[in-house]
């Protein structure tokens, strides 16, 4: 018995479209595409729905990727380690560092290890809720239904905690794409640092002969 996963990865230039089946000790890699952006929404939902329809693409699960270049992360300090209170003031802590009101983001945050004082330090994202929801309306034109929506850092961090469960040493996830040189740093099961470093006049792959 396995199970179909499609991963639909949006990135600011070009969409990614990787295709698995997981089965109980291994993972297949059964397709990967790749489509450059020239447009919008609609040149998205187009080229997603181009794509499964083209090579037939049946999936059990679909996961969307959103590019962290459209998050905000910030580290914070609070004075106390209650979780609902803390997921009740964290929009409000964070909201001067971000460019829209607080009210119109979603936020998601990782409780590091607490302090002996009853202080706590936080690792939060924050993402425009327009950005989730074209996320989800360029996929729903296209008629692609996603369970799970995910930061493309977030997928990178999932993946090192479930590879290297048992490693308590610092991990320096890169990937690199035409876009951006995206920097993920794990310990543990702790997401302790993301950086994106644009390069958009750089290329850093030889033409195609």
């Amino acid at each position: 018995m396995h199970s179909s996963v499609l991963a639909v990865d949006i990135g600011l230039a070009e969409i990614r479209i990787i295709q698995v089946n997981k089965r109980a000790n291994s993972i297949e890699l059964v397709n990967c595409f790749r489509h450059q952006l020239s447009g919008g929404e609609d040149d998205i939902s187009s080229a997603i729905k181009q794509i499964i329809t083209e090579n037939k693409i049946r999936a059990d699960v679909v996961i969307a990727g959103i590019s962290s270049q459209r998050a905000i992360f910030r580290d914070l300090s609070l004075p106390f380690q209650d979780l609902a209170k803390i997921a009740k003031v964290v929009k409000y802590e964070v909201e001067p560092s971000l460019p829209y009101p607080a009210e119109e983001a979603v936020f998601a945050f990782q409780v590091h290890q607490g302090k002996s004082n009853g202080s706590s330090d936080l690792f939060i994202a924050s993402v425009s809720k327009e950005v989730v929801a074209s996320c989800c309306r360029s996929l729903n034109e296209a008629g692609v239904d996603p369970h799970y929506i995910l930061l493309d850092c977030i997928a990178l961090y999932n993946l090192a905690v479930q590879s290297f469960p048992s490693c308590q040493d610092v991990i320096a996830l890169i990937d690199i794409n035409e876009e951006r040189i995206l920097l993920t740093i794990v310990q543990g099961d702790q997401l302790l640092f993301v950086r994106n470093i644009s390069h958009p006049n750089r290329r850093l792959w030889p033409e195609e002969s």
